[in-house]
């Protein structure tokens, strides 16, 4: 056989890549007033956790499309 990687030794493969878990957007805790509906501290919310709502919020890199 003229392709060693063709037998699947591991010394020979190529390395892996990265997994698609580097590019993908992560979840966050963000705490918001449930009166006015922007987002506050997290440390006011703890403080007032009756007039607070904490929610996931996705962040992180944003999927780019061809158009």
């Amino acid at each position: 056989m003229s392709n060693p990687g063709a037998l699947g030794k591991p010394s020979q493969r190529a390395p892996e890549k990265a997994g698609k878990t580097d590019q993908m957007s992560k979840t966050v805790e963000k705490a918001r007033s449930a009166e006015t509906g922007r987002f506050i501290p997290m440390r006011e919310a703890e403080k007032n956790p009756k007039e607070t709502v904490v929610e996931k919020v996705k962040v992180g890199p944003t999927k780019h499309r061809n158009k």
